[in-house]
């Protein structure tokens, strides 16, 4: 066995491993607590990383405990095949040897691909140098071609030819004309038949769908009812006789807005691209409020400190934004946003990289373009470690140089000063 020996690591108590370590001696004291085990200990299906020794080079390197029977452990790939060269494999005992057509390299293949063709190659490469010699044009034109078989159409009754390959429906027709005659007969709803109505404009009569003749106005085309309306909707019977004049938010413009329209909306713009610009700060959006975020304002009302919550900036929105300060701090999930302790890059999720992703260029967006600093609270830390979120926050505010880093795991709260680790991680990078 490559595992390094007298090893010891920590694990946390849960309901699985809960009866496998007391029955071991280990005293139980709460799930999620961490608690300290002998690598003999381990259970057999632990995700546990520990030390192993490379079978080739003797290196150390790290992997999971549950890998620990397979026969050889090698730090790299390069170990494995140099380790591996000049060995017999055991799986080309059930493979028979033949050689690549183009460059005559040894092949070991399953007996059932040796059936298929004469000829085999290793690679991509070799096979289509073959296709360029003259050999492969000579076998292309001797490829015979499917033939059609005589079908009568169960329509009309023409005949006509398909594919073999074609003929599976119970039915075949020649054109998509008989396909959709059989479909009318074939249909339990025929269309409905249309009503005849009289045009207010022109008085010439149209056919129309019962279903469409509701309301006492009807038109045989858009044209009549631009020239309905601009006759009888003049004056008072225009619904924007009465309109108030208003500024637009973003550039001042007078505008005309309608009596009714003054009940519905608050604010009024000139154009969509003046709404565009200032729709962040006009629509009311009702942002769900997770836990984690709630205990966070929690602190900060304690802490007697005004805030604004889901506060945008142009392209992103930052959870609680500290209007006198010009900070502000985001709730980080463990999950959601990868926590660089518990997620390594190479086992995230399509969402976690995307949020990453997205994380880092909003840091660079709101400190580079709009001078705001954040703070990033993570999920463990609000749950576990009130203590130390509560003095983060406050040295924040105080801007002091000792917050370097901005991120809550990387300090531990020791005798109520807050002092950053050894091991400083950022995002996931």
């Amino acid at each position: 066995m490559a595992i390094v020996e007298g090893q010891k690591v920590k694990v946390k108590w849960a309901s699985a491993n809960k009866k496998h370590y007391i029955a071991l001696g280990y005293n139980y004291d709460k799930i999620g607590q961490e608690f300290e085990v002998s690598i003999s200990d381990l259970m057999k299906s632990s995700e546990v990383h520990v030390y192993f020794k490379c079978d080739n080079c003797n290196k150390k390197f790290i992997r999971a405990y549950r890998k620990h029977k397979l026969p050889h452990h090698f730090c790299s790939k390069e170990c494995s095949n140099e380790f591996i060269t000049g060995k017999p494999n055991p799986k080309n005992n059930k493979k028979e040897k033949t050689s690549c057509h183009t460059c005559k390299k040894v092949l070991f293949l399953p007996p059932y691909r040796l059936k298929d063709s004469d000829k085999h190659f290793c690679d991509k490469k070799c096979y289509g140098a073959w296709r360029k010699t003259d050999e492969f044009k000579e076998t292309s034109k001797k490829r015979t071609t499917i033939d059609k078989v005589d079908v009568n159409c169960d329509e009309c009754g023409v005949g006509f030819k398909k594919f073999p390959y074609e003929i599976r429906y119970t039915k075949n027709y020649c054109s998509q004309e008989c396909n959709m005659k059989a479909l009318k007969k074939r249909n339990p709803n025929p269309t409905k038949d249309k009503i005849k109505l009289n045009c207010k404009n022109c008085n010439e009569d149209f056919l129309v769908h019962e279903s469409h003749s509701k309301g006492d106005n009807k038109f045989c085309s858009h044209k009549c009812y631009s020239e309905f309306r601009s006759v009888y909707y003049v004056g008072e019977k225009n619904p924007s006789f009465n309109s108030v004049k208003k500024e637009c938010l973003c550039c001042n413009k007078e505008i005309d807005v309608p009596q009714h329209k003054l009940e519905i909306n608050k604010f009024f713009f000139c154009s969509s691209e003046c709404y565009q610009k200032k729709r962040w700060e006009v629509v009311e959006y009702n942002f769900a409020k997770t836990k984690i975020h709630l205990k966070v304002c929690e602190i900060l009302t304690n802490m007697q400190i005004s805030y604004v919550e889901e506060k945008m900036f142009n392209y992103y929105s930052v959870d609680i934004y500290l209007p006198e300060q010009n900070l502000a701090i985001e709730v980080m999930g463990d999950y959601w946003h990868a926590h660089p302790y518990k997620y390594s890059k190479e086992k995230l999720h399509e969402s976690q990289s995307n949020n990453v992703t997205r994380d880092k260029a909003k840091n660079t967006y709101l400190t580079k373009n709009c001078g705001v600093e954040v703070l990033y609270l993570w999920e463990s830390d609000i749950n576990n470690n009130i203590g130390l979120c509560e003095k983060l926050i406050s040295d924040f505010i105080s801007k002091k140089e000792s917050l370097i880093n901005k991120h809550s795991f990387n300090y531990n709260l020791e005798n109520e000063e807050i002092k950053l680790k050894n091991n400083v991680l950022t995002f996931i990078k």
